[in-house]
């Protein structure tokens, strides 16, 4: 139940603020020829301020959605991996506002971004109420370690049982539920508690729906899935019903590699299925702005993603395994009427930027600290951009991009490209030329801000629950 807490009087006209996290989305699934129907997304580009992709620090939720909601960049926050626990050092947005004076709600459905992870601070009710699916496998091991039922029935029963009592909300797809019909549902009841103060509030809604499995109701179906999935050899379909698990991934991904001559359909029908995810999401977004919008209150609404998805590039599915660009571009877009004014934004927004821009607009003091900017200031500036996860450093500059490996504290270089002249990152320049010395003074200055062995000092990796429910998300093997 929410309850406001006691904070400085905000200035009259102050701006409610919606923040929307849409997990595993990648920029051009809302944004592009090959984007998914998004009618509500549209209307909000339309109307406000807008990029056709934004960059993420990250190629997983944890570090992705840190950069998100701290303003800081990847070397500053620290975090590289889902298998690491995010830092409590750094102050989160809802801290920020509701130290400010307003009232702070927070729904999320991933599993990552539940309240053992810390995502609490600072806000005056946080539901996660829709994450129980990624405790059922710890349970269910406990369960058939230790209990008699386990013994007897044996795992495909006691699965089915504790599916049955801790229900997902996606298992019920094919009723026309989805998470995102869930975390709206849970937030317009929020949204009408908080309307009636006269304080603005701050409402952060994270949507799992696009991540792995892919399974939208029936509402967001298209008769393009329908059709592409006739075409899909049978070793590429899921046992039952429509939906496509992380291990269904990992097999197409080999067989693209192996260059399978049934792998272009199945990866046609998967790709499809997704965007009917990303539909739906937008689909269920559509009551929600309809009840903010019939308050009349002044508002601000910013949608963004936590890192992107691969669908073939260079052989590859899923995410949390490359820094390509695929897994790095989001979608940005910011819908303030009356504050903002509708156009593109001029250079490439950061997901840091997310912090400073809600702040600013909101009329709240910027911390000298952040490394993001906002990005309704006039044009941004030029400045490198870095990605990271447990194995790698992506450093941007000008048009180039670097990669290397983590070994023993120093980046050694795997590959550079030039995204102006191969924007697919297909010709890896790493051998035979030099790296640019700019971006060289880049990437030393960028390496050298690293707050990972500071805030991350080992401690023998995650914990049992955190690393089953890693393995329920899909990472298992990951690396």
């Amino acid at each position: 139940q929410w309850k406001p807490s006691p904070g400085p009087a905000v200035p009259e006209g102050s701006p409610d603020v919606v923040l929307v996290s849409i997990d595993t989305c990648r920029a051009d699934a809302v944004f592009g020829p090959l984007s998914a129907s998004t009618p509500l997304l549209d209307r909000l580009r339309a109307e406000g301020l807008t990029s056709p992709w934004a960059l993420s620090g990250s190629n997983q939720t944890l570090p992705g959605h840190m950069g998100m909601l701290t303003g800081l960049d990847a070397m500053s926050h620290g975090l590289r991996e889902n298998r690491e626990m995010p830092s409590t050092h750094h102050q989160l947005l809802a801290e920020r506002m509701q130290k400010a004076g307003w009232a702070t709600f927070g729904v999320v459905s991933n599993p990552l971004m539940g309240a053992e992870f810390g995502w609490t601070r600072g806000f005056d009710a946080f539901d996660d109420s829709l994450v129980l699916r990624g405790r059922l496998r710890p349970i269910h091991h406990g369960f058939l370690e230790h209990g008699w039922a386990g013994w007897i029935f044996g795992p495909k029963w006691t699965r089915r049982a504790l599916s049955w009592t801790y229900a997902d909300p996606r298992s019920s797809a094919q009723e026309g539920l989805s998470t995102a019909s869930a975390v709206v549902g849970i937030a317009l009841e929020q949204v009408e508690l908080m309307a009636e103060q006269e304080a603005p509030f701050f409402l952060f809604l994270h949507f799992m729906d696009p991540h792995s499995p892919y399974e939208a109701p029936a509402a967001s179906r298209t008769r393009r899935s329908k059709d592409a999935r006739h075409g899909v050899a049978s070793r590429f379909l899921p046992a039952e019903g429509d939906r496509v698990v992380g291990a269904m991934l990992i097999e197409l991904e080999a067989a693209l590699k192996k260059g399978d001559e049934d792998a272009e359909s199945a990866l046609e029908w998967y790709r499809s299925l997704y965007l009917e995810e990303i539909a739906e999401v937008d689909r269920a977004l559509v009551g929600l702005m309809e009840k903010l919008e019939s308050g009349g209150r002044p508002t601000i609404v910013l949608v963004t993603g936590d890192h992107g998805e691969h669908f073939g590039e260079q052989g590859w599915m899923r995410h949390a395994n490359t820094l390509l660009e695929p897994n790095l571009r989001v979608p940005f877009i910011l819908w303030a009427p009356g504050r903002v004014k509708p156009g593109a934004i001029q250079g490439v927004p950061h997901l840091a930027d997310v912090v400073p821009t809600l702040l600013a607009l909101a009329g709240i003091p910027l911390p000298e600290t952040l490394d993001g900017r906002p990005v309704h200031l006039g044009p941004l500036p030029t400045r490198p951009h870095v990605a990271t996860d447990e194995d790698q450093i992506a450093v941007r500059w000008q048009g180039w991009k670097w990669t290397g490996n983590w070994t023993g504290g120093t980046p050694a270089s795997t590959r550079l490209v030039n995204l102006y002249e191969d924007p697919g990152e297909d010709v890896n320049r790493v051998e035979g030329s030099k790296v640019p010395l700019e971006l060289a003074e880049k990437i030393g200055t960028t390496v050298s801000r690293d707050q990972h062995s500071s805030l991350f000092t080992g401690g023998g990796g995650p914990s049992a629950a955190h690393q089953a429910l890693l393995e329920e998300l899909g990472y298992a093997g990951d690396g």
